[in-house]
This record gives C-alpha cells, sequence and structure tokens, in this order.
C-alpha cells in the first residue's frame, strides 16, 4: 500500500481575522463585530517546544521528554481600526465621535483694536487651550510662543475663555498671524477610552483566522488568544504600522489550533 503526499506552495501575508470569544471568556463590547486586519504587513505564528533532557554519564542524552510548549505571534497592519481594537484588545469604552480631538497649529489673526481677539474655528466645542506661536516667526530655531495668563494680557501674552473658543491678547500684538493648537470634540470619527480594569480576565479573549489564497487556502484557526502588546510606532518618514503580539492557550475542548490545506 502505498500513500501520495502533496505540498503546497504559499506567497505573500494572505487575509487576517479576529473574533471576540464573548463575555463567558473575557471581557467583551456590547456588540461583538468579527474584524479583518486590512492591508496586512505581516504576521506570525511562532511554536516553542521545551525538551528535557535525562543526562547520564555519557555525552549525549539517555533519554529526552516533551515538556511545555508556548504559541505566540504578531500582526502588524496600515490600517487603525479602533473598532477591532476594541474586540480584541481593550473591550472598554467605545464611543462614536471624538471626544479629545486635537486641532494642529491653526492659523489665525489677531483682530485689531479694540477686539484683539480670535476665536477659533472649532469653538462651540473647545476643551483645553494646547498653546499659541507666532506664525512669522514660526521655525525650528526660532519659534516665540506667547505665554498664557488669567487676565491683562501683555504683549506676547493671551487669555482663553474655553466657553466662547476665544482668545484675547494684547493690542500690541494687534494684526498679527499666529498659530493656535487646541482640543475639541467632534460628532464624526469614533474614540476609545481604557480604563483601568482590575488585573485577570479583565480583557478580550479572541480566536485569530489565518488565509492565504495564493495557491489554494492555506488556512490556521487559532482557538483562543490574548493580545500581549500594542505596539503604535509614529516615524518622521513612514506610515504608523501597528503591531499586535498575542499568546494562545487550548480552549475548553482542549484544542489550540487547527492547520488546513487544500492537498
Amino acid at each position: 500500500m502505498s500513500n501520495t503526499y502533496s505540498t503546497q506552495i504559499q506567497f505573500g501575508a494572505g487575509y487576517v481575522y479576529g473574533l471576540n470569544l464573548g463575555s463567558s471568556y473575557g471581557a467583551a463590547p456590547s456588540l461583538i463585530v468579527p474584524g479583518r486586519f486590512i492591508t496586512i504587513q505581516d504576521s506570525s505564528v511562532d511554536m516553542t517546544f521545551t525538551v528535557k533532557e535525562l543526562l547520564g554519564a555519557t555525552e549525549f542524552a539517555e533519554d529526552l521528554a516533551s515538556a511545555s510548549k508556548k504559541i505566540t505571534g504578531k500582526i502588524t497592519t496600515g490600517r487603525i481600526d479602533l473598532n477591532l481594537l476594541n474586540q480584541l484588545v481593550f473591550a472598554d469604552v467605545f464611543n462614536t465621535g471624538e471626544i479629545e480631538a486635537i486641532a494642529n497649529l491653526e492659523p489665525h489673526t489677531i483682530a485689531t483694536s479694540p477686539t484683539d481677539t480670535v476665536q477659533v474655528t472649532n469653538n462651540t466645542t473647545f476643551v483645553q487651550d494646547l498653546g499659541v506661536f507666532y506664525a512669522n516667526q514660526f521655525n525650528g530655531n526660532n519659534a516665540i510662543q506667547l505665554v498664557p495668563v488669567a487676565s491683562s494680557p501683555a504683549q506676547g501674552q493671551y487669555v482663553v475663555n474655553p466657553a466662547t473658543g476665544t482668545y484675547t491678547f494684547n493690542g500690541a500684538d494687534a494684526g498679527q498671524a499666529v498659530l493656535i493648537s487646541y482640543e475639541y470634540t467632534a460628532t464624526s470619527g469614533h474614540s476609545l477610552t481604557m480604563t483601568n480594569k482590575l488585573m485577570g480576565s479583565g480583557r478580550p479573549v479572541f480566536s485569530i483566522y489565518f488565509s492565504q489564497p495564493y495557491n489554494g487556502n492555506n488556512d490556521m484557526l487559532i482557538y483562543y488568544a490574548r493580545a500581549t502588546k500594542l505596539n503604535i510606532p509614529q516615524k518622521r518618514e513612514d506610515y504608523l504600522i501597528l503591531e499586535i503580539d498575542w499568546m494562545a492557550s487550548a480552549n475548553a475542548a482542549g484544542n489550540v489550533f487547527t492547520w488546513c490545506s487544500p492537498v
């Protein structure tokens, strides 16, 4: 009796999906939504096996025994999906709207006396001043930042009224171009707020589905995993590539993974 064995060639990063397993296993959002990682850069599944040796007087071990095993991996993606991160990493407070949006270096010209004011673009949802610079002197070597004060600003100073998003300057600065940064809220977008939970099972448990369709689907299902690390690198000349590291263990049925091949 003979057997025929076939091999398979694969190429590329393929597709990766994540699914929160629900509150029976760990923290879960109010609505569980299967997630797909988009713009995958790479993903990996790493298996580590511990082997114990029985040594005697001779050079080589007399016996080898399989001990503990560990399965870990990572997923890197070029897209930020707050809902997916909440499903798989945080299971925390996820809301519609940006509750902490930032306006960076918004350009304005200080109105002439007697007002000497600027009202920022997002004045109705203004939260916090993040600084003011003179626009004509804003560069890496000679940037001049104005100083916030409680009242009666002198030249180079200003007062903020957070209720109206209004900045008041000294009359000597009237007509000056300035760059204003500040925090505000927005109804568009989404926000994810991480809270301080008790240690233990307070974070999500999820399954991971890997699929490489290059030469017929080469698929793997990791049944039970938790995130161990989230890296958010921001570089001067590169895209933000998120990295999620994870660790797996056996599920209630004793299964760790299933690996399927079409050949």
